[in-house]
């Protein structure tokens, strides 16, 4: 397991620009950024200016601080968000979407289905290819 920290602010930018796998992202009280990985090669985890970027072409889990901004750009798998108070966009899901305990979510493509639960804020979706509850 390949396990990465990066110390950040409270309220970070974090852009997942691809993940090949599965993601799961977790807040946390720490001021950091953990990435979780059993990918050794092609791995990116880089901070440029306010802004962390990661890409990993294999599963990925990371624990941000509960008030990052997170920006992910593309997950080949089923990705899952919890403990997070910051703005979350997605751009594509390949697989099921999981919400919980989440700021406001704006999100374009679920490839399968969308399960979202204590959302705190507006939650926009464009298109769900399966079914999707949201309490």
């Amino acid at each position: 397991m390949v396990k990465k920290i990066l110390e950040l602010g409270e309220k970070p930018q974090v852009v997942v620009e691809n993940v090949a796998g599965n993601l799961n992202v977790k807040g946390w009280k720490r001021n950091e950024v953990l990435l979780k990985t059993s990918c050794q090669d092609d791995l990116r985890f880089e901070q440029s200016g306010d802004a962390l970027y990661i890409e990993c072409p294999e599963d990925c889990i990371l624990y941000t601080p509960h008030g990052a901004s997170i920006e992910v750009n593309q997950v080949g798998g089923g990705a899952g968000f919890k403990s997070l108070a910051g703005k979350l966009k997605i751009n594509l899901v390949g697989g099921q979407l999981s919400l919980r305990d989440v700021g406001a979510v704006d999100a374009k493509s679920i490839g399968a289905g969308l399960t979202a639960k204590g959302i705190r804020g507006d939650l926009t979706v464009e298109s769900v290819g399966g079914n999707a509850n949201a309490r």
